[in-house]
């Protein structure tokens, strides 16, 4: 069980003081992307990380989580958005360009991890929220990327 919270970038530190039986994400709707972040993971929640930001976020956003105990959600319009993330995410653990690996994902970079990088960023990307998942996999396989 995972608990999901929409919050206003003014009730964030009520958000803060939230304690659950389970994890909490977060997603604060406007405001500094990494500071917010900073500030969910320690309270220990995991922050959430809108669709649509720019890569300037992203890459800021994932300098705070690439190490952090929480991990993150996010949410993304479609399947490149998606690879995107998975992508930026492995060049944060690995501490290669972030901006790069957004601005031109390399599927077969991901399907070459071995078992242990693959966990590593299952524990970072806890989960990636979409509006049509059955499209978002289709369009995943078809690059090679089969859902598990």
């Amino acid at each position: 069980v995972r608990y999901q919270l929409e919050c206003p970038a003014a009730e964030l530190a009520e958000a803060l003081a939230i304690a659950v039986p389970a994890p909490l994400t977060v997603y604060v709707d406007t405001g500094d992307l990494p500071e917010t972040a900073r500030a969910l993971v320690g309270a220990g929640h995991s922050p959430g990380l809108p669709a649509g930001r720019d890569a300037g976020e992203i890459a800021d956003f994932l300098s705070v989580l690439a190490h952090a105990g929480t991990g993150f959600a996010a949410r993304a319009r479609d399947a490149g958005e998606v690879l995107a993330l998975l992508a930026a995410t492995v060049a944060a653990l690995r501490g290669d360009d972030v901006r790069a690996a957004l601005a031109a994902p390399d599927p077969a970079r991901l399907t070459g991890l071995i078992p242990e990088a693959a966990a590593a960023v299952r524990e970072i990307l806890l989960a990636v929220e979409v509006d049509d998942p059955a499209a978002v996999a289709r369009d995943l396989a078809g690059l090679g990327l089969p859902p598990r």
